[in-house]
């Protein structure tokens, strides 16, 4: 939704304004095609990098179960 420019808070005002909700979705859907199609990569370097540091460090015991 964020990335849409739809703000949360404020869904049921501009739902009730059938003219302004539809131009919001249809530049929302643009916006993000076009980032799917062009600037995906930085996007996916962030997530990926992201990812590393939330992932918690092996510890070298895979597979072993505690008991």
């Amino acid at each position: 939704m964020k990335k849409c420019g739809l703000n949360p808070t404020q869904l049921e005002d501009t739902a009730a304004q059938h003219a302004i909700w539809q131009q919001l979705c249809h530049q929302g859907v643009q916006r993000l095609e076009e980032d799917q199609s062009g600037g995906g990569e930085a996007e996916t370097a962030n997530l990926e990098s992201e990812r590393r540091e939330t992932t918690p460090a092996s510890s070298g015991q895979r597979g072993m179960r505690r008991q």
